[in-house]
């Protein structure tokens, strides 16, 4: 079962798999035009045990491409290999990644009570705004005016390149 798609170009797919869930033995794979490689998550998080596909996955080309694992560190894959990046920042991980660019990255997630948004400059994360009480579980960021937020329970916010504004369902 697919869980999760992202297309940096026709010949620069990722697929998060989640066939048989927990514990499957290859969570990720990259089509790179030709064919398909397979990635277990021992190669993703050095020889880990569990097995976890990946939540969301956004990039901005073949050598920046961000993984969200559940309760797992932010992965990133820089052309060559695995990652894990923003570990003080998200120790988490996260369940939504999305951006405009290398240095306009956002990312939510939740703890057991509370939910976050972080914004990653390509060197620093900033947290635009307090811990919520919302499980954030998705993010799309169409520009940098016009970012989305979805939860749990029909949450939903938009950010206007300022505020921060809850949307009535």
């Amino acid at each position: 079962e697919l869980g999760v798609v992202f297309a940096v170009a026709p010949d620069d797919v990722w697929v998060g798999a989640r066939s048989g869930g927990e514990g499957a033995a290859v969570p990720l794979l990259h089509y790179n035009g030709t064919a398909w490689q397979q990635f277990t998550t021992a190669m993703i998080f050095s020889n880990a045990t569990f097995a976890t596909a990946p939540s969301a996955i956004w990039g901005t080309g073949p050598d920046n491409v961000f993984f969200c694992f559940p309760e797992r560190p932010v992965t990133r894959w820089n052309g060559t290999a695995f990652e894990q990046v923003l570990m003080t920042d998200l120790p988490a991980g996260c369940s939504g990644v999305s951006g405009t660019s290398a240095t306009d990255v956002w990312f939510v997630g939740r703890t057991t009570s509370n939910g976050y948004v972080h914004r990653y400059n390509g060197t620093a994360v900033t947290h635009p705004w307090p811990m919520s009480s919302r499980h954030l579980q998705s993010v799309h960021a169409a520009s940098p005016s016009l970012v989305a937020f979805g939860g749990q329970g029909g949450y939903f916010a938009t950010f206007d390149g300022t505020n921060l504004t809850d949307q009535v369902g």
